[in-house]
């Protein structure tokens, strides 16, 4: 568990500002609560299936490096 902990720090280092933000955003990570898809479209000025699409996308990206 702590070898995935520590891949999954280093490739939300590699992420785009942007995407990072939406991913500790979205499961509250950096001590904050975690928030909605909703609440972060919202927050960003976009509807919640552009944010439910966007962290899909990142997810994949997460996921093809933690196993590549």
């Amino acid at each position: 568990q702590w070898e995935v902990k520590e891949k999954l720090r280093k490739v939300l280092t590699t992420l785009r500002k942007k995407d990072r933000r939406i991913v500790e955003i979205k499961f509250g990570l950096r001590g904050r609560p975690p928030m909605t898809l909703s609440e972060i479209g919202a927050d960003l000025g976009v509807s919640r299936e552009t944010v439910r699409m966007i962290l899909q996308r990142i997810l994949a990206e997460v996921k093809w490096r933690i196993e590549g």
